[in-house]
């Protein structure tokens, strides 16, 4: 979870027990007050802002702007993750000082396939978790990262397709001081008809999708530990939604990140997976070491020189140039993300699916009995 933010009270996280004399401690206990694992997937390239489908005239109660994350980014075996923070780009239009503007609310929904095929929020159903946020003072005009801080414990967010839902503040309009603005990224990499934004207003009722070459630029933050699909363009690795359908010749990598956690006794092993996987598979990486039916392969930077991939891979093999996922050289309360190399992804893998996950556990002096801490969510990856 990166970025300035000027919103959003410390946050603290469930409390597990010290380990046995002997072994590290479960840091997972005294992690730093704002405890965030991020999922933000878009580029954050070409950055436009967006306004609601009725500013011009005014607001209307329910209109909203969406992005939905698919199956294949938010899944966890558990069933669901624990949300602690939301972090959304804000402008105000027609600044004004002091600065005193309004952050719309919030809504998680069920997302379903819409007319197209393509997946938008249910608004015929009821909302999974909602959040009034209240206002905000901006120092000055221009865009912020509003990073809004949410109960200690998390809120449940479910497996599956889930949309975050942006209530436009009723009444205002283009004329009003300091109106809401939100802000979307307009070059993501997507080789598929789909993309993952959009508005909705209930008047009508209008659905409107962006083009999938744009992403309304939010970001959902969890008490678990999160991986993330990486994709690269201009030699910058990037979490756009490209890079959850990789084609031949784009780099694709992982990204982990389990905040404080590196350098504390902790460290990460990426698993992968041809087969199974909690979306939509039969395999449920409870335990991120077991399940022999996900055939599951674990990095182990300190131990294993090669992670060789599924065999639909042939004979592909990924050597890291550093550790997947490792702890090593980095500061103690650094954010917690590690970047693994990127590989050329080779021809002849249309139609292949990859799943990952990402393994937190506590370092142990006995070799054999370091125990997984927690599992992330487990990402699928669809080769086009």
């Amino acid at each position: 979870m990166n970025g300035p933010s000027i919103l959003g009270p410390a946050v603290a996280v469930l409390g597990l027990a010290a380990a046995a004399s002997g072994q590290c401690v479960d840091q997972c206990g005294t992690l730093v007050p704002g405890n965030q694992n991020g999922i933000r997937m878009h580029r954050g390239l070409g950055v436009t802002a967006t306004d609601f489908p009725n500013i011009a005239t005014g607001n209307l109660a329910g209109d909203n702007l969406w992005k939905v994350y698919p199956c294949s980014v938010l899944s966890n075996a558990t069933g669901t993750m624990a949300l602690t923070g939301i972090e959304v780009p804000l402008i105000a239009g027609n600044f004004l000082a002091p600065g005193t503007t309004n952050i719309p609310d919030f809504e998680f929904r069920p997302a379903i396939p819409g007319a197209g095929g393509c997946l938008e929020p249910d608004f015929g159903a009821a909302a999974i978790a909602s959040f009034t946020i209240g206002n905000t003072n901006l120092p000055s005009g221009g865009a912020f990262n509003i990073n809004i801080g949410l109960p200690a414990a998390g809120t449940a967010i479910p497996n599956g397709d889930v949309a975050i839902v942006y209530l436009a503040t009723a009444g205002e309009s283009t004329l009003t001081n300091n109106h809401a603005r939100a802000f979307r990224t307009t070059a993501e990499v997507n080789p598929t008809l789909c993309g993952f934004s959009g508005s909705f207003a209930p008047a009508g009722p209008t659905m409107v999708h962006l083009a999938v070459t744009d992403e309304v630029r939010f970001e959902m933050a969890f008490l678990e530990p999160v991986l993330q699909a990486l994709g690269t363009d201009a030699a910058v690795q990037r979490t756009g939604t490209g890079a959850y359908f990789p084609v031949a010749g784009t780099s694709v990598g992982w990204r982990c990140e389990s905040f404080d956690g590196w350098n504390k006794g902790h460290m990460g092993l990426l698993l992968l997976s041809s087969t199974g996987g909690v979306c939509p598979g039969s395999c449920s990486l409870t335990d991120a070491f077991g399940g022999t039916e996900c055939l599951s392969i674990v990095a182990d930077p300190f131990t294993i020189p090669a992670l060789r991939m599924p065999g639909a891979f042939g004979p592909f093999v990924l050597t890291p140039a550093t550790p997947l996922c490792g702890a090593a050289g980095f500061s103690p309360f650094a954010d917690g993300t590690r970047d693994t190399p990127a590989f050329l992804v080779p021809t002849g893998m249309t139609g292949f699916t990859l799943y990952g996950a990402m393994a937190s556990f506590c370092l142990t002096p006995t070799p054999g009995s370091s125990p997984v801490v927690a599992a992330s969510n487990t990402i699928r990856m669809n080769f086009q």
